[in-house]
């Protein structure tokens, strides 16, 4: 069983190498019983929401595997838990995952994205002929969740499929939510969210560089590509982290 920590606003996340993290989920997703497994990968915002919303709160609770996507939440677990932990971002995943998936015949259902965007992705991917036969992909129109016959429509399809990998890329908190309000429902071993995942592998969102991403400036190279859907959530969001670790290191002072 891997290692469960929280932070110091008890959003939860497992001990475990990027690799590690990867062979977990590949035997989660094999044959076994028919309880759905989700995955959650939480970075600053995800820690913002997790203070704020009980329900998103709720939906972390259920899940098997949470795993850092950031290298701030990296960082921070470092240096105050002393642990030993990857960053294994959605994105990383998804494409590990999808290869090592395909290597293995097993069913994917990538959801989410505009239409078409996922198409693209498994393109480059180099997995198109296995659309149809290993590879689902569905792209519910916005706000499908709210709505019970769209929703039910979307659920019917993924378990027709009942695949083995269920990719969900709604963006947060929204997939995460969908997720945990459907988790009884679905007929998947493993559904995991990954974000804007699709788009990145689609080429449509260019990736930050790696060099980027290891200075934990992702965000940064995001903020310059997406200032107006992004300005304002990721002021908020990193001034709340940064404010939440200045009052772990004040705790850690006057502890000691």
């Amino acid at each position: 069983m891997l290692q469960r920590k929280r932070f110091y606003n008890g959003l939860p996340y497992n001990v475990v190498s990027y690799d590690n993290a990867i062979k977990e989920i590949l035997e989660l997703a094999a044959p076994s019983d028919a309880k759905t497994r989700i995955i959650f990968t939480p970075n600053v915002h995800h820690y913002y929401l997790y203070s704020k919303d009980n329900e998103f709160r709720e939906a972390y609770e259920a899940t098997t595997l949470s795993l850092l996507d950031g290298m701030p939440l990296v960082w921070v677990s470092k240096l105050f838990s002393n642990t030993n932990v990857d960053k294994a971002s959605g994105s990383d995943i998804f494409i590990h995952l999808f290869k090592e998936a395909m290597r293995l015949k097993l069913r994917v259902f990538l959801l989410g994205a505009a239409p078409g965007v996922a198409q693209k992705a498994v393109e480059s991917l180099g997995a198109v002929e296995s659309i149809g036969s290993l590879v689902f992909m569905d792209s519910p129109p916005k706000g499908f969740e709210k709505s019970k016959d769209k929703n039910d429509a979307v659920i019917k399809r993924i378990n027709e499929i009942n695949p083995d990998i269920l990719f969900v890329a709604l963006g947060a908190p929204k997939q995460e939510l969908w997720m945990y309000h459907n988790l009884q429902r679905l007929h998947a071993r493993v559904a995991i969210g990954v974000g804007g995942s699709f788009d990145f592998a689609a080429g449509i969102i260019k990736r930050a560089p790696l060099w980027v991403s290891r200075f934990g400036l992702e965000w940064l190279f995001r903020l310059i590509l997406e200032p107006k859907r992004l300005g304002k959530r990721y002021f908020v969001t990193n001034i709340f982290f940064l404010m939440e670790t200045g009052k772990m290191i004040i705790g850690r002072l006057f502890n000691r």
